[in-house]
């Protein structure tokens, strides 16, 4: 997994900086993006939390052994704080993966 400012034909770019520094009104897409491996059937859920409140959840469907997903959010320098983006076996609610950022 990997949060990070683009998506190219399936392929993330580089990780995001921590604490990522963006001010009053400026705008940026951050995506999360995971490889899936033996869940195919499943529903994985791309869950975004700031300041431990969910804000965003998107369904994902894994149509293959591996799989490669992400989702999207646009985040301002208006939401300062602790971002936290998880990936989640909808099934038995398990955090399979993880990441956090900072916004200031």
């Amino acid at each position: 997994m990997r949060v990070t400012m683009s998506v190219t034909n399936l392929e993330p770019g580089p990780t995001i900086d921590s604490p990522l520094r963006l001010s009053s009104g400026e705008k940026r897409t951050i995506y999360y993006f995971t490889e899936l491996r033996g869940l195919d059937g499943r529903t994985i859920i791309h869950q975004w939390e700031w300041n431990s409140r969910v804000i965003h959840r998107r369904e994902l469907h894994p149509h293959s052994q591996a799989w490669r997903a992400y989702s999207g959010l646009p985040i301002t320098g208006d939401t300062p704080g602790w971002w936290t983006v998880s990936a989640i076996d909808a099934k038995t609610g398990s955090v399979l993966a993880e990441s956090r950022f900072e916004v200031e």
